[in-house]
């Protein structure tokens, strides 16, 4: 097998119909591994913060067989230079793209050995699910597997679980909902609508109730106030098929909740979602997952999962009992003198993250 290792946005963009026909064959897809977000990712953002890119591509017979989408970061930690080699972009999952018909066990030993041909003096590779062939690959691994950090889990809706929305709803929505429902659109006259893309400008209009959601007692920024991310979410949205925003909204075009989401082929990744805090009151942060998952069962039969996003907040609990788990492959470089210092930071920052979760 033959190892190439893409640092430059030129070639990075001729790899794109490679990289189309490796995502046929790789068995454990999400749009986070897909050209078209990660480029995407790179041009917007990770292009503009100093970022080298480091994508290991493996070839057999002059033919690509895996992807590994990687970027070196630098980073100082009390003031010492790091080389970090992590995964390309920020995503709720992340993976090697993999041949599944020609081993994928042995090409990921491939793409280890062009790791070590790198020099960084950690390596962090976050978010990867329980499900994957990667994952595998680091627990059975006697040099890898006290270096896997679980992270958190992703919770997760199977639609064909369920023979009906009717019995979903019984199963994960409060009795109340209906009741909810109806007041709502009595005193606002409320439809529920599905947008593809960017089309309507629609980014722009939740952005403001995200903007607004967020200013309400919320010290965290919104997402959308963050240029960079901003624009490439607008450049991934271009295209139609790849986004799906859901919202209620009134007769005079206020927007009572949304969610929007990426979308790839069966599944649909829901990223950000909020309300307007003036219809608090109806359970508007409930009534759109309400609406959106009835739609799915009634309109979008080729929908058949739901991902509910990183993050184990209560609510997406409330709306399915499944999920993925995600860990992390947190590893110093022993060959480099950085390697002790980052050995105590590790020991420190665990503790630190011990005691904090006792308080």
């Amino acid at each position: 097998m033959e190892i190439r290792i893409i640092s430059k946005t030129e070639t990075f963009s001729k790899l794109k119909e490679e990289w189309h026909s490796l995502e046929k064959t790789s068995s454990e897809m999400t749009v986070y591994c897909t050209f078209d977000y990660l480029y995407t990712w790179w041009k917007e953002i990770g292009i503009n913060k100093g970022i080298r890119l480091c994508i290991i591509c493996i070839y057999e017979n002059s033919k690509i067989i895996g992807i590994a989408p990687l970027m070196i970061e630098t980073k100082r930690i009390f003031g010492i230079r790091l080389k970090i080699l992590k995964f390309l972009a920020n995503a709720d999952f992340h993976n090697f793209l993999l041949n599944k018909e020609l081993g994928e066990q042995r090409i990921i030993r491939r793409v280890f050995d062009a790791i070590y041909s790198i020099e960084w003096d950690k390596l962090e590779l976050s978010h990867i699910s329980n499900k994957t062939s990667l994952t595998h690959f680091l627990l059975k691994s006697e040099q890898y597997n006290k270096k896997v950090e679980f992270l958190g889990e992703n919770p997760i809706l199977f639609l064909k679980n369920y023979d009906s929305f009717l019995i979903y709803k019984q199963l994960f929505f409060k009795k109340k909902i209906n009741n909810y429902r109806n007041r709502l659109k009595k005193d606002f006259n409320v439809v529920f609508e599905v947008i593809k893309g960017d089309e309507k400008d629609i980014l722009s209009k939740i952005s403001k109730v995200h903007i607004e959601r967020n200013q309400d007692g919320n010290k965290r920024k919104s997402l959308f106030e963050d240029t960079c991310r901003y624009n490439f979410v607008k450049e991934f949205y271009k295209e139609c098929n790849r986004a799906m925003t859901f919202l209620i909204k009134t007769d005079d075009g206020t927007i009572v909740s949304y969610a929007t989401c990426y979308s790839y082929y069966d599944t649909i990744y829901n990223w950000n979602t909020a309300f307007n805090p003036k219809f608090q009151k109806y359970s508007a942060g409930d009534l759109i997952y309400y609406e959106m998952i009835n739609f799915f069962f009634e309109k979008e039969s080729e929908i058949k999962k739901l991902d509910f996003g990183a993050g184990g907040y209560p609510w997406k609990f409330r709306m399915t009992n499944t999920f993925e788990t995600t860990y992390k492959l947190n590893l110093n470089n022993k060959n480099f003198k950085k390697h002790h210092f980052l050995e105590i930071y590790d020991k420190v920052f665990k503790m630190g993250k011990i005691v904090l979760n006792k308080k």
